[in-house]
């Protein structure tokens, strides 16, 4: 398999025989105009043409971001199959379908094996209470894991690798997108820094990875 970074958590996962398009955010700024892509994404269209699946991990603007969704040409939307987790809620395959057009979609449910090819397979996983999920791709005896934006702990990582039974590439976020502000930020940024970094490290360890590729995390602030 190869991956191809597009932007931020958009990667384009490459099997045998399919391409998977992860979290498209190509343009606009999000969460009222204070995030902001950086590097601004580079990207041709022949990039998509293609692409088989695409998988989105949850309702946040970086990752469901309406505007890039919606400027996808119609014949993409039409051949394009829609992985998404199944949850709760039927929020972001209505508006997947109903607004913006796409007409294929697999509602995926938690911790469940998906065939979607000769060769290829995948499986959706939850963890917490938050709306995040994680992407495991399978093909020729290789895994990629895309934890995206889940924040998995030592025991979420070995019950997932005992489900798993491999991971060799892994995608994980290394920002502190959950950053909330502090008065004296100067003291604690460094320290919540640190220990995005060593959980990701962790993670790494816990899953017995080959290789963790950091990503989900270019943007800056851009509050105005």
């Amino acid at each position: 398999m190869k991956i191809k970074l597009l932007s931020h958590a958009s990667v384009i996962i490459k099997t045998s025989d399919c391409q998977i398009l992860t979290d498209p955010w190509f343009e606009s700024s999000v969460f009222m105009n204070s995030w902001s892509l950086h590097p601004k994404p580079n990207i041709n269209l022949e990039d998509f043409s293609e692409i088989t699946h695409l998988f989105i991990s949850h309702e946040h603007p970086d990752h469901f971001n309406i505007p890039t969704l919606k400027s996808f040409p119609n014949d993409f939307k039409k051949k394009v199959t829609i992985l998404v987790q199944k949850n709760n809620s039927n929020r972001i395959p209505k508006a997947l379908n109903s607004f913006l057009g796409f007409e294929n979609i697999i509602l995926c449910e938690n911790n469940k094996k998906y065939e979607i090819s000769n060769q290829t397979a995948v499986q959706i996983n939850q963890f917490g209470i938050g709306p995040d999920s994680s992407l495991a791709v399978f093909n020729n005896n290789e895994v990629i894991l895309n934890i995206n934006d889940c924040e998995l702990n030592s025991r979420d990582c070995k019950r997932l690798l005992k489900n798993l039974k491999k991971v060799d590439y892994v995608l994980n976020q290394f920002s502190i997108a959950g950053y909330r502000g502090n008065w004296d930020y100067d003291k604690k940024l460094r320290t919540n820094a640190n220990q995005i970094l060593d959980n990701m490290i962790n993670n790494h360890k816990d899953l017995k990875a080959k290789v963790t590729i950091p990503f989900a995390s270019f943007i800056y602030f851009s509050d105005t």
